[in-house]
């Protein structure tokens, strides 16, 4: 998620609302967002959401949370709930309450493995929380090439498929990157490198019949909503 036309992200304000209840009420505003984008008609039931929940929500008031997702669940193609980085160490007991409710309510679950430093090799916490994504920042993709751990990466990302974790290379922002995360493996991308006008989708045409298609036929496809959905490609 990005504020409006704010193509740098929220990433500065983030650290200040954490120390606050502020990130509490933005999230709980973001939600109310795309639950009021998704309900028109032209969008109902097409786009996969995918939101980051933040490490104070899980601790004080993901009942609420996910209320809320609940809420905006029968809107969507799917909701996938990111996990914070540091939910697994400092709320455990929260945080595998929260997967119980989201996996019961049908609300799928990615985890921020890379930024745990897990390598995807601590297979009792995946095994706890069944993630259906495990999400790697491209950034520490290349950053493992240059250090010649590629191998390392590759391994750890089959090791997430034999139990049936999808991976996703996030924040991709060059064609450099997408290839290295193709050669690595994953099969999911999100990024800057898929945003452009050319992608923008009108509600009109989303009302259009979907044109079914085998999965290995299915051309890559970004939705671009005035700046509020990070573009996917699957």
């Amino acid at each position: 998620m990005r504020l409006a036309g704010d193509l740098s992200g929220t990433a500065r304000f983030v650290p200040r609302w954490e120390r606050t209840s502020l990130i509490g009420t933005a999230e709980i505003s973001m939600l109310e967002l795309v639950r009021g984008m998704v309900s028109n008609p032209a969008l109902h039931g097409r786009l996969r959401i995918h939101i980051n929940i933040s490490e104070f929500s899980i601790a004080t008031g993901y009942k609420k949370i996910t209320e809320e997702l609940k809420r905006t669940l029968p809107f969507t193609k799917s909701i996938t709930v990111e996990l914070p980085q540091t939910a697994a160490r400092n709320t455990y007991q929260k945080l595998t309450e929260f997967v119980q409710l989201c996996n019961y309510n049908q609300i799928s679950i990615a985890l921020d493995g890379a930024e745990l430093n897990m390598e995807f090799t601590d297979k009792s916490i995946i095994e706890t929380i069944k993630p259906g994504y495990i999400k790697i920042d491209c950034k520490h993709l290349m950053e493992m090439r240059e250090k010649g751990r590629f191998d390392d990466l590759i391994q750890a990302i089959e090791n997430a498929s034999s139990i049936g974790v999808n991976t996703i290379v996030k924040n991709i922002e060059s064609e450099e990157g997408h290839k290295a995360a193709i050669l690595v493996g994953a099969k999911l991308f999100q990024g800057r490198h898929f945003y452009h006008e050319g992608t923008t989708i009108s509600p009109d045409s989303l009302n259009e019949p979907p044109v079914a298609k085998k999965v290995e036929d299915q051309p890559a496809s970004t939705v671009r909503l005035t700046r509020v959905l990070a573009p996917v490609r699957n």
